[in-house]
């Protein structure tokens, strides 16, 4: 069985749980739901019959005819003290007013290990579409409550495959021109828009590609260019930027409806830039449509 360990790093406080639902723990599920989340963002081109079939053949499905997944997945976990409570909402004022949560803390060394292992490759997801996707998950997004708004981000360190001893130093992508290979990877309909310097869909390769589904695909993505000297100042900004800029398209609570718009953190020596992913805005028709997304 073909296999790739990852070794990875906390950037920002990561309210992530285990079963109690208050212990901070990195479980298998979370890193696969945050896969299948980007795989599906990443093919926005299929049909949804095709999409579902797809996705149920890699990451395993339910239902009458239960499928196994291919993907295999285990993880350590960072050490926690339990003493660290952030504050999931910065930009406002008086957070003691708020229940404090537990997270993991990126100010000090916080480190998890990630083994994938593949029983068996099904349309052509391999170990590379593999460490691509995860690579591309990392960037794009985050594990935990608020990883829309820049909490829960996280790097990739070193990266091992198979029967290696030693992990091998990898260096994140930090350039819209070494994220779009990744990419291109599942979809070749992206490219760079050097005047609005993006990563963005353009007209489908083919004439079958209609991009009909009604699901949030990536439509564009952008690395902001102000840096931050540090993961707090980073937060606050994107959570006083989601709430300055607030409207039924960002998303809303009362019926649930997650914001289209995916702020990540990225980080370079010692600095922290956004990373901006819109997705291609598909809210419920009706109420009653929410539990289906």
């Amino acid at each position: 069985m073909n296999s790739i360990t990852f070794k990875c790093e906390i950037i920002t406080p990561m309210f992530l749980a285990g079963a109690d639902g208050a212990t901070p723990e990195i479980r298998p599920q979370s890193i696969k739901g945050a896969l299948r989340f980007w795989w599906r963002a990443l093919n926005g081109h299929l049909p949804i019959e095709e999409l579902r079939k797809k996705e149920a053949e890699i990451f395993g499905g339910g239902g009458d005819k239960a499928i196994r997944s291919s993907v295999i997945i285990k993880t350590s976990h960072p050490v926690h003290d339990g003493k660290f409570y952030p504050d999931m909402l910065p930009h406002k004022e008086n957070p003691g007013h708020r229940n404090p949560q537990k997270a993991f803390n990126p100010q000090t060394p916080q480190s998890f290990v990630v083994k994938f292992s593949l029983s068996s490759i099904k349309h052509n997801f391999d170990l590379e579409k593999l460490k691509s996707l995860f690579i591309l998950t990392c960037l794009l997004g985050g594990l935990g409550k608020r990883s829309r708004r820049g909490f829960g981000s996280f790097r990739i360190t070193k990266i091992k495959k198979n029967d290696q001893i030693d992990f091998e130093s990898f260096e994140m992508p930090t350039t819209l021109e070494d994220i779009l290979p990744l990419i291109h990877k599942f979809n070749t309909d992206y490219e760079i828009n050097k005047s609005n310097n993006n990563i963005q869909l353009v007209k489908p390769s083919s004439p079958d590609r209609k991009y009909e589904i009604e699901y949030p695909y990536i439509e564009e993505i952008k690395i902001g260019s102000k840096p931050y000297s540090s993961y707090s100042d980073l937060v606050t900004q994107i959570g006083k930027s989601s709430h300055d800029n607030q409207d039924k398209s960002n998303g809303y609570a009362t019926p649930r409806f997650a914001s289209p718009t995916y702020v990540s953190a990225l980080k370079r020596d010692d600095q922290y830039f956004p990373i901006i992913t819109s997705l291609h805005y598909a809210p419920p028709q009706s109420e009653n449509d929410f539990p289906k997304l």
